[in-house]
């Protein structure tokens, strides 16, 4: 209710402003902000229906896989650019956060930059210190396939609701620019038991609050990896 105020207050801004430009008032940079902002509330709403949220998250912790001297996986795109797991996984994870708070979410990351490593001890002690509603783990597939694959726990929940949510949207035909991907095969919702039964990753068996890791293509396919490119400010290094 409160974004569909907001959107309504900001359209008749922008209308005052377009009729006072067309009787002479240079207005256009004015008329460019309201423009923007309406795009950030547009994607702001949209990340919320990807991600599939409900209950009372209000704490959302992300996770940039890997990081520092550990790049993660490696591939080239059809120009030939190699790119690294951990500069993409940053990048994704920075336009999540971004979007998130814009949406009113308190969020955290693991790390915002490309020189550190935290341990997963550390990246999940860190989200139960701080009380996390939900944590979400960034990675990019690697070994031969194709398309997005997420993680939730054996034993289901929001998080498993959150990962069904997450890959039927950005499957379908059409440009989520929340990720900046746009039709990526399903390769559908999955979890794996470890040896004593618990949830096998350590981010989802050791995290105090649902969790969910996604894969977001493959960086071994020069299709995904084309996709995963147009990622907004996506470096190679």
């Amino acid at each position: 209710l409160a974004r569909e105020i907001i959107k309504s207050a900001s359209d008749n801004i922008f209308r005052n402003l377009r009729y006072y430009n067309g009787r002479g008032k240079d207005l256009k940079n004015e008329m460019e902000i309201i423009k923007s902002y309406q795009l950030e509330l547009d994607k702001a709403q949209d990340v919320n229906e990807i991600m599939g949220i409900e209950g009372n998250i209000r704490k959302i912790y992300i996770d940039a896989g890997h990081g520092g001297n550990d790049s993660g996986a490696i591939g080239y795109d059809s120009d030939g650019i190699l790119h690294y797991e951990k500069t993409i996984a940053l990048n994704i994870s920075l336009q999540q956060a971004r979007l998130f708070r814009y949406l009113g979410y308190e969020v955290r990351l693991s790390r915002n930059n490309n020189n550190s490593n935290p341990t997963l001890s550390q990246r999940t002690a860190e989200a139960n210190a701080w009380g996390a509603d939900l944590f979400i783990s960034n990675h990019v597939n690697a070994g031969g396939g194709s398309g997005i694959e997420v993680w939730h726990s054996i034993h289901g929940g929001v998080g498993k609701t959150c990962a069904s949510a997450i890959v039927e949207k950005l499957c379908l035909n059409k440009n989520n620019e929340y990720f900046n991907q746009t039709n990526f095969k399903s390769r559908g919702i999955k979890s794996r038991a470890g040896t004593n039964g618990d949830d096998y990753y350590h981010v989802i068996r050791e995290s105090n609050m649902p969790a969910i890791i996604i894969e977001h293509g493959f960086m071994d396919n020069k299709s995904d990896l084309d996709k995963l490119r147009a990622v907004n400010g996506m470096q190679h290094k």
